[in-house]
């Protein structure tokens, strides 16, 4: 079962543009960074059904308004330099 939260799929890249466009559109100011990923994409781990992929942040970190890249949470993949973890950071 997937969590949702106002018909939206918490776990899609949908999601984070929706919250995107919507929190862009107030007068305030808000700093958005690219998530690295959706809670584990390791299927040994969880199994959320979806994944974030180095190509799925290279494209938001195309955007003017995306300016960095949320907190890396695979310390082990960084450590062992996987090649999918260190293109989600040279993104």
């Amino acid at each position: 079962m997937t969590a949702r939260r106002n018909g939206l799929n918490l776990n899609d890249f949908g999601y984070f543009l929706a919250m995107f466009l919507v929190l862009s559109a107030h007068r305030a100011t808000y700093l958005f960074g690219a998530p690295s990923c959706v809670p584990s994409c390791s299927p040994d781990i969880e199994t959320s059904g979806a994944c974030l992929g180095s190509d799925d942040i290279s494209r938001l970190m195309e955007r003017d308004d995306i300016g960095f890249l949320g907190e890396m949470m695979n310390y082990p993949g960084v450590l062992a330099d996987d090649k999918e973890v260190m293109a989600k950071l040279e993104a």
